[in-house]
C-alpha cells in the first residue's frame, strides 16, 4: 500500500528554493528527480505479466492471492497435516475475498467511467461490447514477419509494429537543413508566467484513466492527488528576505507538535491566526471543565499548563502575525483573558502576584521583533542576515533629529497593511529604542 502521509510530510518538508534552481529545463529535471525518489520510497510498484485468458478485473492482488493459494496447496500435498490443511483453507478464503473485492472495484470504475464527462458514443459501445463478451482482449490479429514467420505474442507484435513505424518516420537525408518559414509577426515572447493556481488547476484536471506515465515515469495519480503540494510558489520558499520583499513566508519547525506558519493565497496570515485561535480555545475549554474540581494549589497547576500548552501557541509565530489586521490579533487576547480568569485573576492582569508574571501578547511581539533586530544589526548572526535592515543614509542633523549610528531606514508605506509589516514596524521601534536606550551594543539578548 502507498504511504500517503509520509509522502505528504516529505513534500511539505522539501526546500523547493534550494532544489528548483537554474533555467526551466533544470528546474523540471530537478522536480522530476525529486518526485521519482519519493514515488520509489512511498509508492510501491511491481510489474507482473497477465495471461491472455485472465479477466479484466484479475489484477496484481488477485494474482498474488492465487500464487499464495497454489503454494499452500503444494505444501499441503507434500505434508498433509492439519496445520497445512488449515493454511490452504485460509488461502482459499483470501482468494475468494480478493476476487470479490476486485470485481466490485471493477464495477465501480466502470460506473465512474460511464458517468464521466468525456464518454462518447465510441467509448460507450466499446464498454458495452466488452461487458457482453463480444470484444476480446487481443484485438490485433497475428502479423507476418519479414522472415516469413508469424508474430503471435504481444511482445512480438509490438516490436514488429515499432520497427515498421520507425522505418516510415525516418528521414532519408538527415543532414539537409529544414525549410525556412516566413516571419508572420513581429511580436516576441519575453516572459512566460506560470502561477501556482494555474498549475494546480491543470493537475486537478488530469484524467488518470487516459493519462500515461510519460517519459519521466511519474505516476499521473501522484500528480492528481498531490496537486496542492506540487503547485509550490517559489516566492514562499526562496528564503526570508524581509528587508527587500516582505511578502514572503516560510515553514519553520517549532518545539510543539503541529506548530507551523501558513500563508494564504494573498500572503496573509488571517486564516492561520483563526485556526490557531480555535485550537487554543479548545484547550482552554478543556481546562475549564476541570477548573471546579481543583484546590488553590490546582490553580497554580492550571497556570503551569497555560504556560506550557496555551501560551506557546499564541506567540510562536508573532513575527509573521504582526502584519495581520487588529481584529484577528485581538482573538489571541480574548483567549488569554479566558485562561487568566480560569486561574482566578481578572482580565486586565492588575492583581497578578509577582511569582506569576504574564505579559501581554503585544508586548511579547514587540520584544521578539527588537531581539531579532538586535541580533541582525548588532550581533550579526549569520542565519538572520537576510532580515537585516538597511542603515539610515547620512544627512545633516537638526536640533530635533537624533544622532545614532544604529538607526535604520524606515521604508515609505502607502497603506496600513504595509505599515504593519516586519520591516516598517520594526524599523520604527528600533529607531525609538536606540534613541532612548544608551549602550545598545553592550546588551545581551539572553
Amino acid at each position: 500500500m502507498a504511504d500517503w502521509p509520509n509522502m505528504r510530510r516529505a513534500l511539505e518538508e522539501t526546500n523547493w528554493g534550494e532544489n528548483l534552481v537554474g533555467d526551466a529545463e533544470e528546474q523540471a529535471r530537478a522536480l522530476t528527480t525529486k518526485l521519482l525518489v519519493l514515488q520509489q520510497q512511498h509508492v510501491p510498484s511491481r510489474v507482473y505479466l497477465s495471461r491472455l485468458g485472465d479477466p479484466a478485473w484479475f489484477g496484481f492482488r488477485c494474482k498474488a492471492a492465487a500464487e499464495a493459494k497454489h503454494a499452500a496447496w503444494l505444501k499441503y500435498k507434500r505434508h498433509p497435516t492439519q496445520r497445512n490443511k488449515a493454511l490452504h483453507k485460509a488461502a482459499c478464503k483470501r482468494v475468494v475475498a480478493t476476487c470479490r473485492w476486485a470485481k466490485q472495484r471493477k464495477q465501480e470504475d466502470l460506473k465512474r467511467k460511464l458517468c464521466g464527462p468525456g464518454v462518447g458514443a465510441k467509448t460507450w459501445w466499446n464498454l458495452v461490447m466488452e461487458r457482453q463478451g463480444a470484444k476480446h482482449q487481443d484485438t490485433i490479429p497475428p502479423l507476418l514477419k519479414p522472415d516469413g514467420s508469424t508474430a503471435t505474442s504481444s511482445w512480438d507484435k509490438a516490436s514488429l509494429l515499432a520497427a515498421s513505424f520507425n522505418n516510415k518516420m525516418s528521414v532519408g537525408d538527415p543532414e539537409r537543413q529544414a525549410p525556412h518559414l516566413p516571419l508572420e509577426t513581429q511580436s516576441t515572447i519575453t516572459l512566460v508566467s506560470v502561477t501556482a493556481g494555474q498549475l494546480e488547476r491543470l493537475l486537478r484536471a488530469v484524467e488518470v484513466g487516459k493519462a500515461t506515465g510519460g517519459p519521466d515515469d511519474v505516476s499521473p495519480q501522484l500528480l492528481k492527488n498531490w496537486d496542492g503540494h506540487l503547485a509550490v510558489a517559489r516566492s514562499l520558499q526562496s528564503g526570508l528576505r524581509a528587508a527587500v520583499l516582505w511578502r514572503q513566508g516560510s515553514v519553520s519547525p517549532g518545539p510543539h507538535q503541529g506548530l507551523r506558519v501558513d500563508g494564504g493565497p494573498l500572503l496573509r496570515f488571517d486564516g492561520q491566526v483563526g485556526a490557531v485561535t480555535r485550537q487554543v480555545s479548545l484547550r482552554v475549554s478543556a481546562l475549564r471543565r476541570v477548573a471546579g474540581t481543583l484546590d488553590p494549589r490546582g490553580i497554580i497547576t492550571q497556570y503551569k499548563k497555560y504556560k506550557t500548552q496555551i501560551r506557546p501557541c499564541l506567540e510562536y509565530g508573532c513575527l509573521s502575525w504582526m502584519s495581520s489586521a487588529a481584529t484577528p490579533i485581538q482573538r489571541f487576547d480574548e483567549v488569554q483573558r479566558r485562561a487568566l480568569r480560569l486561574a482566578g485573576y481578572d482580565a486586565h492582569q492588575d492583581n497578578l502576584p509577582p511569582d506569576i508574571p504574564v505579559t501581554s501578547l503585544e508586548h511579547r511581539r514587540d520584544v521578539a521583533a527588537l531581539v531579532v533586530c538586535h541580533k541582525t544589526q548588532v550581533q550579526g548572526v549569520p542565519h538572520l542576515r537576510r532580515l537585516g535592515l538597511p542603515p539610515r543614509a547620512a544627512q545633516r542633523l537638526t536640533r530635533a533629529a537624533a544622532s545614532s549610528e544604529l538607526t535604520v531606514e524606515v521604508p515609505f508605506s502607502n497603506t496600513w497593511q504595509d505599515q504593519r509589516t516586519y520591516v516598517a514596524q520594526t524599523s520604527r521601534m528600533w529607531n525609538a529604542f536606540t534613541t532612548t536606550t544608551p549602550q545598545v551594543e553592550d546588551m545581551s539578548t539572553q
